[in-house]
Parts: structure tokens; C-alpha cells; sequence
């Protein structure tokens, strides 16, 4: 790399730096300074232009995980709510896993990871954040690749994105199948996201993205009541009870209890009866 190579490079880091303190992000290691220089994610596809900006870029990580969904198909998740909002419970009804990523370092590492990153800016012009899919970067020459609605591969200054980023709430979202883990995970920010996953998304991909949740965190009360539930509304009285009684002998709370005792229950009614599983929506309420 030439000397006029290692300055930009140099500036870029510092750009980054000064950007990941803006958003106040959590401790990382370091993760800026172990970067690849220069990042392309591969098998992005870009969508014909869209009105549908945040739907489109929705759209775009979705597909991007394997689903055929097109920008039409997710409006009507955009009327008119946050757009933050409105692309996470799309991106769980779809029965994919929505992780927020809150500062700029974890959006490189992300991109680092070859995983997609939909943005939100805010543009100046008064009107909601704008959003967009950052696609890669180069810390050399200090730009951020992206697909928007209306541009593809469009390059920004790193400096200038994260500062229009910043304006428009420090908000990104990584998308990924229901079993794969963000590559700057976070406990609580993944097991909140397996959460709405579980509230929000089919019980099977609920329970896919909570054992991964378990074979990192097995000690995990929350990812165990998750699992229990899930597969409970799946009619997997059997292992409900398993995961139900794995949460008990962690803590004494009163609700796991009552969840074991409503399994109980709807297995005696269907004995009984001799129809299938019972009252696993009122159990889950």
C-alpha cells in the first residue's frame, strides 16, 4: 500500500472511531482495528427502483437470506409506522431473525462477516430516515458501498454516511436465517431478537434460532422459557416440559411454574379427551 494509501486508510479508522463513539457503542475488543481493508458481500440482489424505500431494502435482505419476496409484498407493513418498526415485524412474520446493530463498528463487522446491512439515514430533508443496504466498504480509500431504492452501488464517504446515519437514529438491522448468529452477537441483544422472533414469527423458526441461542448460553432462563413456549404452541408437550423444567432448576420464578402446571394440564385434557395438545394459547398469554 503507497504512503497517500495508508493516510486514507488511517483517516478512515479515525472516521470510524469518532463515528462508533457518536453512537456510544459497547466494548467490541477492538473489532475496528482487525477489519478486512476492503469488503464486497456477495449474492445481493438489486430489486427494480421502488418507491417502497424501506419496504425495498427490506426486501432486499430477506431475499438475500433465500426468500422470494418482492417490495409490493411488504408494503402494507409500511403504512405509515416507523419504518425502523415496520421492517423488523416484516423481517419476523417472514420467519426470519432481526438483530439491530447500534454502532458502526458491528455494521463493518457485519459487512466484514458477508452479511448485508440495511441503514438508516436521515437525508436533511425533514421527512422519515431514509434507508438502504450498505453492501461493502474499503477502509483505504474511506467509502461505504450501497443499494438504495433508487441507486445501485452507490459509494459515500464513510465519514458522511456515519454522520447521516447517526441523524437518522444510529439504527441498521442485519437479517439472517433463523439458526445463524450475527457475527458481532450480543447475548441480550441476540436472545431480545430470537424474543421477537418467538412473539412475532413462526414457532418452528422460534425454536431453530433459540437453540442456537442455548449452544452458546446454556445457562439461559430466557432462551429456555423461549424454547419452551414455542414448542409448546408447536404441540411438543413433551419438550416444553423439558425445557420448562431446565429453566426451574435455575431460578425460582413463579411464571415457569405456572407454565409447567399448564402443560400438565392440557396433556390430562387431551388424555382425557383423546384430541390433541389444549390451551397453549392461554398458557402463552
Amino acid at each position: 500500500m503507497s504512503f497517500a494509501g495508508l493516510r486514507a486508510c488511517l483517516g478512515a479508522l479515525c472516521a470510524l472511531a469518532m463515528l462508533a463513539s457518536c453512537a456510544a457503542p459497547r466494548e467490541r475488543g477492538g473489532a475496528e482495528n482487525q477489519l478486512p481493508v476492503r469488503v464486497s458481500v456477495r449474492d445481493v440482489s438489486y430489486p427494480p427502483p421502488s418507491d417502497h424505500g424501506a419496504g425495498w431494502a427490506t426486501a432486499v435482505l430477506l431475499g438475500w437470506t433465500g426468500l422470494d419476496v418482492s417490495p409490493s409484498d411488504l408494503a402494507p407493513f409500511f403504512g405509515g409506522d416507523n419504518p425502523h418498526r415496520a421492517a423488523v415485524r416484516a423481517v419476523r412474520r417472514h420467519g426470519r431473525l432481526a438483530y439491530p446493530l447500534e454502532d458502526w463498528s458491528a455494521i463493518l463487522g457485519e459487512l466484514a462477516a458477508g452479511h448485508p446491512v440495511l441503514v438508516g439515514i436521515d437525508e436533511g430533508d425533514g421527512r422519515s430516515p431514509a434507508s438502504m443496504v450498505a453492501v461493502g466498504y474499503d477502509l483505504a480509500e474511506g467509502w461505504v458501498m450501497t443499494h438504495s431504492s433508487q441507486v445501485a452501488q452507490e459509494r459515500h464517504a464513510l465519514a458522511r454516511l456515519g454522520e447521516t446515519w447517526v441523524k437518522g437514529g444510529a439504527w441498521a438491522l442485519v437479517v439472517l436465517p433463523p439458526g445463524d448468529l450475527p457475527a458481532t452477537v450480543e447475548e441480550d441483544d441476540y436472545l431480545e431478537a430470537a424474543a421477537g422472533l418467538e412473539k412475532d414469527g413462526p414457532a418452528w423458526e422460534a425454536v431453530i434460532a433459540l437453540d442456537s441461542a442455548l449452544a452458546l448460553w446454556n445457562d439461559s432462563v430466557q432462551a429456555l422459557v423461549g424454547l419452551g413456549r414455542s414448542l409448546f404452541a408447536l404441540g411438543d408437550r413433551k419438550g416444553a416440559e423439558e425445557a420448562f423444567a431446565a429453566a426451574s432448576s435455575l431460578t425460582d420464578d413463579p411464571g415457569i411454574r405456572r407454565w409447567r402446571w399448564a402443560i400438565l394440564q392440557a396433556g390430562l385434557s387431551s388424555t382425557a379427551e383423546g384430541g390433541g395438545p389444549r390451551g397453549a394459547g392461554a398458557a402463552r398469554n
